[in-house]
């Protein structure tokens, strides 16, 4: 119980609540952008996610994150499977590498999730049919 009223404590916050605020205000200014640029660029059969990018790198500066990475190396194909340990890996990556994202169907079903999911070109896959694994890969 003692974990939980912490925990508690933390969440409610003030800071953290200013954070959840801008955080939510980022995504609702950047949002009508990126609907823009995913439709200009699906036209020309390509996707930059530039507007990803700026919102990933203006929410990890919201939340207080320094980020120091590795050199990227020159690949241009290459699958990237991180073991995630929290929701902050997809932001990163989202962030730093102009990837697609491969997540289960369920997420689908997430509130807000069906909006940021479209403009980020998310590949689902039913973990229960064998065919949708094929039809991923």
């Amino acid at each position: 119980m003692i974990r939980v009223n912490k925990l508690l404590a933390i969440i409610l916050s003030p800071l953290s609540l200013i954070r959840l605020l801008l955080i939510i205000i980022n995504f609702i200014c950047l949002l009508p952008f990126a609907h823009l640029e995913l439709w200009i660029f699906i036209k020309k059969g390509s996707y930059k996610f530039r507007i990803i990018k700026l919102w990933g790198k203006i929410s990890l500066l919201i939340l207080g994150f320094i980020i120091k990475r590795n050199k990227i190396p020159k690949i241009k194909e290459y699958v990237l499977m991180p073991n995630h340990q929290s929701y902050l890996d997809v932001l990163l990556i989202g962030t730093y590498s102009s990837s697609a994202f491969v997540a289960k169907k369920e997420i689908l079903n997430w509130p807000i999730t069906r909006v940021i999911l479209d403009i980020c070109k998310l590949i689902t896959v039913d973990r229960k049919d064998i065919k949708s694994l094929n039809e991923t890969m």
